[in-house]
């Protein structure tokens, strides 16, 4: 499971620096483990319904939802959406833009439309929590994350 706690938690640093309050052991704690799943279907409610079954609901509902954070609770300052946006920087081991990652998704789905629109609006959510954080911290998140 690639190494995603990094960019979650320097952007979690970097916005208790700039006066917000944030849970940071569950800001890592999800971002390490909300692929535990990875590769079965369904794998943000797999993981999230083992991690409830282990006694780690907190961690269990940022799991949920790592994946599709619900439009009504894109609140751009919560561990939830520092790990949404912390899984769509990082691809395998890398750092990368959210750019790049469209680019790359809109080849892989360019036959499967309703793919491609579910990747689009989800990087795109993103781009949205990316801008309002770098607002927040005055920064390009590109200087805090790499």
């Amino acid at each position: 499971m690639p190494n995603r706690c990094p960019g979650g938690r320097r952007i979690a640093n970097s916005l208790a620096g700039a006066g917000y309050t944030l849970n940071h052991g569950l800001v890592l704690s999800a971002a390490l483990l909300h692929d535990l799943a990875r590769g079965e279907k369904n794998h943000a409610q797999v993981g999230a319904e083992r991690l409830r079954r282990l006694g780690y609901p907190e961690v269990a509902e940022i799991v949920a939802i790592h994946m599709d954070l619900p439009v009504n609770s894109e609140q751009v300052f919560s561990e939830a959406s520092i790990v949404y946006l912390a899984d769509k920087l990082v691809k395998e081991d890398k750092i990368i833009s959210l750019e790049r990652r469209l680019r790359e998704t809109s080849h892989k789905y360019a036959s499967e439309p309703l793919a491609l629109e579910a990747v689009t609006r989800r990087l795109s959510q993103a781009e949205n929590i990316k801008r309002e954080i770098e607002k927040a911290i005055s920064l390009p998140l590109e200087k805090i994350i790499l």
